[in-house]
């Protein structure tokens, strides 16, 4: 509040408030530390799949580029840098950018072993769509999570090429009725072969019989005489005073 003299009389004035904040910038824009540049550049380069340039990074990132990010972006084991072109381009995991890629490369391995498909994903922004065409058309096995079926990993189809069950031996294996487990081995005694594990059945029974002889034993030690070793002692009564 601020006084003022006009003439003889004194005006009260409000002073303007100050709404600039001075201990913060205008605009932060990614960050001025090396490792927050890095990491916007690593998801700009996975969302583009083409190599980019130094121009473009720095475009991207708002900021010139420094020689200490410079030297961090080409030493790093993600990026491939093309010192002919100057270009930078995401490296991932495999290698793999297409449907025809990753058909090789499952079935160049020589372990069988399959691929996450998280991995797939870094630097592969269809790899979702592709892995499901490939395997509806059956060159590929895809694993599925449980809980939700998102797509977990995938492995080479070595069977793809052979030729399809026929539909009447599908019908006979399907209509083969397996019997129960407790009485599979009787089934196969039937049909002359030892079972390779005991019968439930003969194992309730000799259960139920041997807990009987307990019951009958208990019975039959009722009423016992005991501290038998007193039988040598003699009768005085008589002789009391």
């Amino acid at each position: 509040m601020a006084h003022i003299k006009n003439g003889g009389n004194e005006l009260n004035v409000k002073k303007p408030r100050n709404t600039i904040v001075y201990s913060q910038p205008d605009d932060s824009g990614v960050g001025n530390h090396l490792q927050s540049q890095l990491y916007y550049t690593l998801e700009y380069l996975k969302r583009n799949e083409s190599p980019k340039t130094s121009e473009e990074i720095s475009s991207y990132l708002s900021i010139p580029l420094t020689k200490p990010f410079i030297n961090i972006l080409r030493t790093n084991e993600r990026i491939e840098y093309d010192s002919y072109k100057d270009t930078y381009h995401f490296k991932p995991i495999h290698n793999i950018r297409s449907a025809t890629s990753l058909v090789d490369f499952l079935n160049s391995t020589v372990t069988a072993t399959g691929v996450l498909v998280k991995d797939l994903k870094e630097g592969w922004s269809e790899a979702i769509d592709e892995i499901e065409k490939l395997e509806k058309d059956g060159q590929i096995l895809v694993l599925r999570a449980k809980k939700d079926g998102n797509l977990k990993s995938v492995w080479p189809n070595y069977c793809s090429d052979q030729e399809s069950v026929d539909e009447e031996f599908k019908e006979i294996w399907h209509s083969l009725i397996i019997p129960a487990p407790s009485d599979l081995p009787r089934e196969l005694e039937n049909v002359g072969l030892k079972p390779t594990s005991v019968d439930p059945a003969t194992i309730k029974r000799i259960s139920v019989a041997t807990s009987l002889q307990k019951q009958k034993k208990r019975r039959s030690n009722r009423g016992r005489i005991t501290n038998t070793h007193l039988n040598s002692l003699k009768d005085y009564s008589d002789r009391r005073l």
